[in-house]
């Protein structure tokens, strides 16, 4: 009766050291809550095989919902999860990926003249994927382009039309690439006017050009 109660002790002593093993070294997934941030998620697990004891090493998760990376800030101590873009940014590498807007215009001209400012000796590289947009937006890249010191060179995968393809085109001399399997559409100006007869005909003038 006695070593079937001691068994029984021993067994439990046994099960409860293995549970408290399992959860100090599980690192689940981060799945985000409502309410609750996707903020950067950290957990600490057990390394064995130290001579001197456990070691620590620190296990940091991707937040879920948007590509970043982890990237460490030159003189920080630790990285930081930061957007796939904006860490393309740091190698001169921009993304032209969706409809043409004032607002992504705007984006685009801030990213070029800073990476101009910082190194005019260096090239950009713009990657366009775009089924183009507004002209006045895409003129505003465009004169850009042509301002700016540093060369920009040009690469179109998925599909270049309208003013893509005129962005495209404005690339440096000899650096305009296109992949296998991309597509580049350019068609005629087309537009309309209303009001006054010299206004159309200002218009007009503008088209043309």
């Amino acid at each position: 009766m006695m070593s079937r109660q001691m068994l029984k002790i021993g067994l439990a002593v046994a099960i409860s050291a293995l549970l408290s093993a399992c959860s100090s070294a599980y690192a689940p997934s981060f799945v985000p809550k409502q309410g609750i941030s996707t903020a950067q998620k950290s957990l600490s697990s057990v390394g064995a095989g130290s001579s001197t004891g456990a070691a620590r090493s620190k296990i940091t998760m991707m937040p879920i919902g948007v590509p970043k990376v982890a990237y460490r800030v030159p003189g920080s101590q630790g990285a930081d999860w930061v957007d796939i873009y904006n860490r393309l940014y740091r190698e001169r590498i921009i993304f032209l990926g969706s409809e043409i807007d004032d607002e992504l215009a705007n984006q685009i001209i801030g990213v070029m003249l800073y990476l101009d400012s910082e190194d005019s000796t260096k090239p950009i590289y713009l990657y366009i994927n775009c089924p183009g947009g507004s002209v006045i937006a895409g003129l505003a890249i465009f004169d850009c382009m042509q301002h700016i010191k540093s060369e920009v060179i040009t690469i179109n995968l998925g599909l270049a039309a309208s003013m893509a393809s005129f962005i495209m085109a404005a690339g440096s001399k000899g650096k305009r690439l296109a992949l296998p399997s991309s597509r580049i559409m350019i068609h005629q100006p087309a537009g309309g006017a209303r009001g006054q007869a010299e206004d159309i005909k200002v218009e007009a003038a503008q088209i043309m050009r």
